[in-house]
């Protein structure tokens, strides 16, 4: 254990891309990292990581998959216990930072995807960040501090052909936050959506996809592809988003919602300022 610290930082999702390097970047600043993942490889490998930059000290790992209620209640009791001197009779607690990024993506029509892959799909994405801040909202109430920050994408303010999956899950995950913002205001417990763009870190070739032989939606297939390729073009990096949590993290009074990248920022432009006709112009001749 190290001594005394300003911030302890929760992240799901750890194991790559976006968790991982929040994970790594935030012990860098001196944050306390508790990093959850699903596999003992992903572990293993941050672990090395941090060993390697001389973080151990500062970076522990779980095992957790976020679609369990029981795993969910197994981290937060070892986190608890590993950092109640921190919390019990202290006149300044840490600030406690749950970072929800666990997720991954769906591609496929709405006609072609089973109801299977909705579900699953919102039992990561949606409910899996539910159930992780259900466990850590009552501490950070408490100690009268906190910040959520969930992990969200510009696909959670517009729609698009081939994510309705994604998109639902996201869209849910950005009105669900918005309504817990107001809630826990007046307990100093601020929450936070970041949303960005593409991300460079194969995320596109980790998406799911269901693609029929001699599907009806061939032409939107094959132009989902195109855009996926297009989006890499411009993707932001890991280390940006990471960032913007520590950004979060760090702001007295942080906001609702924080762009990252190009296709974030259109994201919001596209949501707030384009007239639906034009939209659907557009994605009419793709």
């Amino acid at each position: 254990m190290v001594g005394h610290y300003k911030r302890i930082a929760i992240i799901t999702g750890a194991g790559g891309g976006i968790g991982y390097e929040t994970a790594l970047f935030l012990a860098r600043q001196g944050y306390r990292v508790w990093a959850t993942m699903r596999r003992d490889s992903q572990q293993q490998a941050l672990a090395e990581a941090a060993e390697k930059e001389r973080l151990h000290l500062l970076l522990r790992t779980l095992l957790l998959d976020v679609r369990s209620p029981e795993q969910i209640e197994a981290a937060r009791q070892a986190i608890l216990e590993a950092e109640e001197a921190h919390f019990i009779g202290q006149e300044h607690p840490p600030l406690l930072c749950l970072i929800n990024n666990a997720g991954y993506g769906v591609a496929g029509t709405v006609e072609e995807l089973p109801i299977r892959a909705f579900r699953e799909q919102m039992e990561t994405n949606f409910f899996g960040a539910l159930m992780m801040t259900k466990a850590f909202l009552p501490l950070m109430r408490e100690t009268g501090q906190g910040r959520i920050v969930q992990i969200s994408s510009g696909f959670g303010r517009v729609g698009a052909p081939m994510m309705s999956a994604y998109n639902a899950s996201k869209f849910a995950l950005e009105g669900f936050s918005e309504a817990l913002r107001y809630e826990v205001l007046p307990h100093n417990v601020f929450v936070s959506l970041v949303e960005p763009g593409p991300v460079a870190t194969g995320f596109n070739q980790n998406m799911d996809l269901e693609q029929p032989p001699d599907s009806p939606y061939a032409h939107l297939h094959k132009r989902a592809g195109l855009l996926a390729r297009t989006g890499e073009r411009i993707a932001s990096s890991a280390s940006d988003v990471a960032r913007t949590v520590q950004k979060i993290c760090e702001a007295r009074y942080p906001s609702l919602r924080y762009e990252v990248g190009v296709a974030g920022y259109l994201a919001k432009l596209s949501n707030q300022f384009a007239p639906q006709d034009l939209v659907e112009g557009i994605y009419r001749f793709l």
